[in-house]
């Protein structure tokens, strides 16, 4: 066990990767074989790990592995980068940059983050792709980020641009926030292939999704976000779900707002769906848009299967149908109370919701002031 606080920082390191075990990993910290490091009020800063197109690079600041623990309080984590000399070479995560401010992988590796900010760090490059600007999980990875820790202004030249989460890697946020931070392609405050929630007034705001789905967060297969109490608002995506993108996946929000999310092409301002499942329970959808597409707040592709219970849909607006909510072809909805208002099309049908090929039975007495100019 490793005990450090009060150090004065971390500075400029750089790990190279040549081939071998660890290559190209952890330039700030590197932990592995059941290691415990608890660090309190010390600054992580401007290091790099550097990899190639077999070995790749993984946690510019920390790498977290094989069951070690690593407990941060009071830290900042900023301008640290992971970068490779050249593209990827395999369709697996080697040659690829990997978790710029922290990487956790393997069977029983944890990270917990206390009112640690995680700032301003880079995954990838122009010549490779970057997953988890500022954090990136792992398969079997843990990561909890509590006590007003913030993720903020980070980002990757793939997906992932705060975080990054992988198939059976767990992260769960309360407390804390995800702002800012930017992805090249998908997810711009997170990318989810395993399971991310958050809780106790949790926050993701203003990140982008540059070439992609999923502003706030992208969920693939087979990955799963569960929401409570918490907010997503203020952030964009290129393609459908400005604010979160589900293929695949699962949604449960419990709670919670979204608000001021823009898909600028494709449907659902706020959350696009396509084969996946979502449970909606006392959401407000508010001043979500998509401007070139359908459903403002809600767009359904192919497969989609929703329960909504008690979801506010106000003040959204889609160009061509579902100012609310749209229903694609072969998708389903089940709607249980809940009210529809001033939610707007531009130049189709569908004010309120609109359903092509799909199913849905949302109540029209619970729907006011909505308007379609078809």
């Amino acid at each position: 066990d490793v005990t450090i606080a009060g150090a004065s920082a971390f500075d400029a390191n750089r790990v190279g990767g040549v081939a071998g075990a660890g290559a190209g990993a952890g330039a700030g910290v590197w932990m592995s074989e059941q290691a415990r490091l608890t660090m309190a009020a010390v600054d992580v800063r401007g290091n790099v790990a550097e990899g190639n197109c077999s070995a790749g690079a993984a946690g510019g600041g920390f790498a977290v592995f094989n069951g070690s623990v690593a407990i941060l309080s009071n830290l900042i984590v900023a301008n640290n980068s992971v970068s490779v000399a050249g593209p990827a070479s395999s369709p697996d995560l080697r040659g690829i940059g990997l978790g710029a401010g922290a990487w956790i992988e393997g069977a029983g590796a944890e990270l917990v983050a206390s009112g640690v900010a995680w700032l301003d760090n880079s995954a990838g490059s122009s010549l490779a792709l970057g997953y988890g600007g500022g954090i990136g999980l792992g398969p079997l990875g843990n990561l909890t980020l509590a006590a007003s820790s913030s993720v903020v202004g980070n980002s990757a030249s793939g997906d992932g641009g705060g975080l990054y989460v992988s198939a059976n890697a767990h992260a769960l946020v309360h407390d804390s926030t995800i702002t800012a931070d930017t992805a090249s392609a998908r997810g711009g405050g997170a990318a989810v292939f395993g399971e991310l929630r958050l809780d106790r007034s949790a926050r993701i705001a203003h990140c982008v999704a540059l070439s992609g789905h999923g502003g706030c967060v992208y969920i693939g297969a087979p990955g799963s976000l569960l929401t409570t109490n918490s907010s997503l608002v203020g952030c964009s995506a290129s393609d459908g779900g400005g604010c979160v993108a589900n293929v695949g996946g699962s949604l449960a929000l419990a709670g919670t707002l979204l608000a001021e999310c823009e898909a600028t092409s494709g449907d659902g301002g706020c959350i696009y769906a396509a084969f996946a499942n979502l449970t909606l329970e006392d959401v407000h959808f508010d001043a979500c848009s998509a401007p070139s597409g359908r459903g403002g707040a809600v767009g359904l592709g192919e497969l989609a299967l929703v329960d909504m219970t008690r979801v506010l849909l106000t003040a959204n607006s889609a160009l061509s149908g579902g100012g609310g909510v749209f229903v694609g072809r072969d998708a389903s909805v089940r709607a249980v109370g809940g009210r529809a208002a001033r939610n707007v099309v531009s130049c189709g049908v569908g004010g309120a919701w609109l359903v092509t090929n799909g199913s849905a039975a949302p109540d029209p007495s619970l729907w006011g002031f909505n308007t379609a100019n078809g």
